[in-house]
C-alpha cells in the first residue's frame, strides 16, 4: 500500500490539497465537486459496486440512518453508512463509514461507473463529509 497524506494547503502534485468550498461544494485534487443529499442520487453502478442497496449487514445505510457502528451487533443493521457523496461531471467522490472494532471512513474516487482510487482513514469523531474530506492521514489502497 502506498501512503497519501492529504492536508488543507495548496500542494504542487499530483495529489494537490482537498479544501473545503463551501457547506454544498468541496474540492479534491484541484477539481470542485458538489455534494448529494443521500444513496438515491448516485448512480446505479457506483451503489452496485459499493452493495449500498443490498438488505442487512453487508449493504450501506443512508446519511443520517441506523447502522451497525460498532462490533457489537445488535440488528440486522448494515455495516456501513453513507457519510457524503458529491460529483463532478462524470467523476464522483464517495466516503463510508465503516463501523466495526476497527472504525474506519473510506474514500471512493469513480469515473464514470469505473473505479479510479480508494482510500481508507481510521475513523475519527464526529466528522462531516466536509471536514473527512479536509482531515486525516488518508491510506490509498491498491
Amino acid at each position: 500500500m502506498k501512503r497519501l497524506t492529504l492536508i488543507p494547503a495548496t500542494i504542487v502534485g499530483l495529489f494537490a490539497a482537498i479544501v473545503v468550498t463551501a457547506s454544498e461544494s468541496v474540492t479534491w485534487a484541484g477539481e470542485i465537486y458538489s455534494q448529494v443529499q443521500g444513496k438515491a442520487e448516485i448512480p446505479e453502478p457506483i451503489r452496485a459496486h459499493l452493495k449500498m442497496d443490498t438488505a442487512g449487514r453487508d449493504g450501506v445505510a443512508d446519511i443520517g440512518h441506523p447502522f451497525e457502528e460498532t462490533d457489537v451487533i445488535m440488528d440486522n443493521l448494515p455495516n456501513r453508512q453513507l457519510l457524503g457523496a458529491a460529483r463532478s461531471g462524470e467523476k464522483w467522490l464517495v466516503i463510508l463509514d465503516h463501523g466495526g472494532y476497527s472504525r474506519m471512513f473510506e474514500a471512493y474516487l469513480f469515473d464514470g461507473a469505473r473505479l479510479k482510487k480508494h482510500w481508507t482513514l481510521f475513523w475519527l469523531r464526529n466528522q462531516t463529509f466536509a471536514s473527512v474530506v479536509t482531515n486525516g492521514d488518508w491510506t490509498l489502497s491498491e
